[in-house]
């Protein structure tokens, strides 16, 4: 349907529309439907499928494990199933009705990682309710827990592999019971208390061991911690600094969001994205519905100070801003602080593209350090551009 006169129309997990015509399965169009487009359906077929098992069998009376053991792998086949047939279209649309004239997508990633999501399933529908629900009542940490937890999920975040997911504490005698945490993505003086340790490792949201002596100690954030990571963040507002909050304040106001109303919710996803619980498997998302944010806002620029462009190709956002900063300002040049948000706009938008293209072309993959980037600095470059607009003489 991609070619077709009607072309492809259909809807997101959220009723968000989706529609293609005359395009190629290519760019954003395989972006899509490659990154995070299905996944939420497999998740939300899964979580009912399973919770539907667990409540017949309490009507029944009966042990859910065996039922919820056979429920996962008729699920786990499913997921194969899709997967497979995922590759085989995007064969088809690659090779333009001749699949074998290009490589099949390796799948087995996808796979391997939504069958982890249907192992946290049962265990979270069997002990702590759904993934989406907010943490359990009877967790109640402290503020240095808290941030420690946060810390620790940033932490291997930002670490390419995700397999670097392992913290080493050692204690220093004359500090006990301190620890110092070893681990690539936190300062080289990171410290934690052993109490805090332990009560996260009570409140399962990380696995904890140590040695004889227990004075190493390795663990890792569990599922669960990442869950309770994302809740807390949707509990505080984030971004959590001030600077990025009073920022997110200003563009979250009625009167930015009537202005850009398509660009801000773009930007709106991208962000839920970060903070979700699966955020490592949405980093080229972000990236992509950043770099829609920033094509629907210069459109609106545009239209908002009804400058006609020369330029009509939306993804030439840079020369477009130009345009309408030239027409507002009046003359041939820009004042200093306009030309250099026109650089900031054309740097920004390098990194976005790279993000949308997991890094592909740098020969280095994206990590989660690099969404939170893209997604603040579109932010803020969205309302220093609209700030300067009202006082262009600035």
């Amino acid at each position: 349907m991609m070619n077709s006169g009607p072309g492809l129309s259909t809807t997101d997990i959220r009723g968000k529309p989706v529609r293609y015509s005359g395009v190629k399965f290519e760019g954003s169009p395989r972006v899509v439907f490659w990154n995070g487009f299905f996944e939420p359906f497999l998740a939300k077929a899964a979580r009912e499928s399973l919770q539907w098992t667990i409540d017949c069998c309490r009507e029944r009376r009966l042990d859910a494990g065996e039922y919820l053991t056979e429920t996962r792998d008729l699920l786990a086949l499913l997921v194969e199933r899709v997967y497979e047939y995922m590759a085989r279209t995007d064969q088809l649309l690659r090779g333009e009705g001749f699949p074998n004239s290009v490589a099949p997508k390796n799948v087995s990633p996808k796979i391997e990682a939504m069958k982890g999501t249907l192992d946290d399933l049962v265990v979270a529908l069997t002990h702590e309710g759904t993934p989406e629900s907010p943490p359990p009542a009877d967790i109640h940490l402290e503020q240095s827990q808290i941030k420690l937890l946060v810390d620790l999920v940033e932490a291997s975040r930002r670490q390419p592999d995700a397999s670097q997911s392992e913290f080493q504490a050692l204690t220093a005698a004359q500090m006990y019971p301190a620890f110092h945490v070893r681990h690539p993505g936190l300062p080289p003086d990171y410290r934690a208390t052993l109490a805090d340790l332990q009560e996260l490792e009570a409140t399962e949201l990380i696995r904890l061991r140590s040695n004889s002596k227990g004075d190493v100690l390795q663990f890792s954030v569990r599922p669960k911690g990442v869950r309770f990571y994302a809740e807390v963040k949707r509990q505080a507002g984030t971004p959590v600094e001030r600077t990025e909050s009073e920022i997110r304040r200003l563009i979250d106001q009625q009167a930015f969001q009537s202005r850009y109303s398509a660009a801000h919710q773009k930007w709106a996803l991208a962000e839920r994205l970060l903070w979700d619980a699966d955020s490592q498997d949405q980093l080229t998302a972000i990236g992509h519905h950043c770099r829609e944010a920033m094509q629907e806002f210069t459109s609106a620029l545009l239209a908002l100070h009804q400058v006609a462009s020369a330029n009509t190709n939306p993804a030439n956002t840079v020369a477009r801003l130009q345009t309408v900063f030239l027409v507002r300002v009046g003359g041939k040049t820009l004042p200093p602080f306009l030309d250099a948000l026109v650089a900031y706009w054309g740097s920004l938008s390098d990194l976005v593209q790279r993000q949308e293209h997991g890094g592909q072309r740098e020969g280095g993959p994206v990590i989660w350090q690099d969404a939170r980037r893209v997604v603040f600095q579109t932010m803020v470059v969205m309302y220093e551009i609209d700030q300067a607009l009202d006082r262009p003489e600035a």
